[in-house]
């Protein structure tokens, strides 16, 4: 069973600010791939909002893909669990009376694309980013070639995550599923996640992964 990790949005917890912390090197942060991972390393910084609460894992609006920005105390806990293919970038975080530093772990693998079962998954094809209709795939390359017979506009989503039987289901922590954007932890990663009061996240089961 995997449970979906998300930004909290409880002010009580992460302040009156959304997203917590501001960029201060966008060109940076944009060349953070969705595909590959950045090398060399990203010279990224944060600061965080005047009514932010400084938590394990900071909201933040500059970088789209897949990972999370994350305390050092929360990449200690993670260095002890089976993580997807990742790499952690240092990062600054300015937080009014002194830098902290946090840490971009960016998640990367584009063998995911092949590695869901897609005739257990359950899709829907978009015009504009907004949802038509129902869609079936055979596999990615099916995908890309619907793709470049539909254009640029046209889009797929999923609702129903099946992973397929090459998937490594001993990962503690998934994401770069095809179609998804979702971050994901095994039972005994969010056992770990309460136990040690990781804060800024709000974990619940996943329902559309199997």
């Amino acid at each position: 069973m995997y449970y979906t990790i998300k930004h909290e949005t409880n002010t009580e917890e992460i302040g009156s600010d959304f997203p917590q912390a501001s960029c201060l090197t966008l060109n940076e942060a944009h060349n953070v791939s969705f595909d590959a991972f950045t090398i060399p390393s990203p010279n990224l910084a944060f600061k965080l909002g005047n009514r932010t609460k400084l938590t394990d894992v900071l909201s933040q609006a500059a970088i789209s893909a897949h990972g999370l920005l994350i305390s050092h105390r929360f990449k200690v806990l993670l260095d002890s669990f089976n993580i997807m293919a990742h790499k952690f970038y240092p990062v600054t975080v300015e937080t009014g009376k002194k830098e902290e530093l946090y840490f971009w772990m960016h998640l990367v693998d584009m063998r995911f694309n092949n590695k869901i079962d897609y005739s257990g998954s359950t899709f829907y094809w978009t015009k504009s980013t907004f949802r038509k209709g129902s869609i079936c795939l055979s596999s990615y390359e099916d995908y890309l070639q619907q793709k470049k017979e539909n254009g640029l506009l046209w889009g797929v989503g999923i609702d129903k995550i099946s992973l397929g039987n090459e998937f490594d289901k001993t990962l503690d922590l998934i994401s770069s599923i095809p179609f998804d954007m979702g971050i994901y932890v095994s039972e005994k990663l969010k056992t770990a996640i309460f136990e040690n009061n990781v804060t800024g996240i709000k974990v619940k089961e996943a329902t559309n992964i199997c």
